[in-house]
């Protein structure tokens, strides 16, 4: 299958003057794409990751394209969570031109934090570039089910000075330009807690995956995570057909223990009253045993929704 795969690579030109570096994979014969799947990322994943993850789509006749946020390896500009809402905007507008050109459907789909930014795109309540389907695999849906501050201020507390009890508390010390994000005591705290909530990513004192913390607004992305609400008064579509998967292993989204999966699935069914919700035997990033049964429900659901 490998030899049949080719990749492009593409700019994303924004408004600003800032791009995006996009990628595209597809079978080496082009007559057998019969739709573009765009994958909207998580944060310090590269374009490559997202669709290697995802490569079986290609046997089910999808091309596939996801795309690096502001920040990230080869786009330009620097990293917060506001930016990266403009960024899968910018992108997804641009995988709708591009599938227009070539006379194909356009899928969307996302994991973690993609989830997050791929809806704020139809929060007017308009289908602007024409998707046909909404899917997430391990979709975040609530910020604090990864940073929780509960778990990460006693390990900040332990290399500062100060006993910073509260998210509160913390984050009005952002907002006050108290915390030095290029000290010691910082980037240790951080890298410990991301290598305990990720332990299997590559984390280290000036980076996550392929963001690196020097193109990265720290200040603004910390103080987003509780001033910005991107799913607040969501308004997708109701006729888009919208389907996500949780995995039963998923640690990560704390969806192991069955009270907090029925809590996040409560959560999902309120932004989302008419989506489907799935679970399967995989973990946060698609592993494990129906890892294949998850990619072929994708690609029927994509087929089905194409027959309309």
């Amino acid at each position: 299958m490998t030899k049949d795969i080719t990749f492009e690579d593409v700019t994303i030109q924004k408004n600003s003057g800032e791009y995006l570096h996009g990628r595209i994979m597809g079978h080496r014969d082009s007559t057998r794409a019969k739709r573009l799947v765009f994958i909207s990322p998580l944060a310090g994943s590269g374009a490559s990751l997202q669709i290697i993850t995802f490569r079986n789509f290609i046997k089910r006749d999808c091309k596939i394209m996801s795309f690096e946020y502001s920040g990230h390896n080869k786009s330009s500009g620097t990293f917060n969570l506001e930016k990266s809402l403009e960024d899968t905007s910018v992108a997804l507008q641009w995988a709708s031109n591009y599938t227009r050109n070539e006379n194909i459907p356009l899928h969307t789909m996302s994991t973690c934090y993609g989830t997050i930014s791929l809806l704020s795109t139809f929060k007017d309540g308009e289908n602007k570039c024409g998707v046909k389907t909404i899917s997430a695999v391990s979709g975040l849906f609530q910020m604090d089910r990864i940073l929780k501050y509960d778990e990460f201020l006693p390990i900040y507390s332990k290399y500062d000075s100060r006993q910073v009890r509260t998210a509160n508390e913390f984050l009005d010390l952002i907002a006050k330009d108290k915390i030095n994000f290029n000290s010691g005591s910082f980037r240790d705290a951080i890298e410990l807690y991301l290598k305990m909530v990720f332990p299997t990513l590559r984390v280290g004192k000036n980076y996550f995956e392929e963001l690196n913390y020097a193109r990265t607004d720290i200040k603004e992305t910390l103080l987003q995570t509780r001033l910005l609400n991107p799913l607040s008064k969501l308004n997708v579509p109701k006729e888009l057909s919208s389907h996500f998967f949780f995995g039963l292993r998923d640690n990560v989204l704390g969806l192991v223990n069955p009270i907090e999966r029925d809590k996040y699935f409560q959560c999902v069914k309120k932004i989302m009253p008419s989506a489907e919700i799935y679970t399967a035997d995989i973990d946060h990033f698609g592993r494990g045993p129906d890892h294949d049964k998850v990619i072929d429900k994708l690609c029927d659901i994509f087929e089905e929704n194409d027959r309309k």
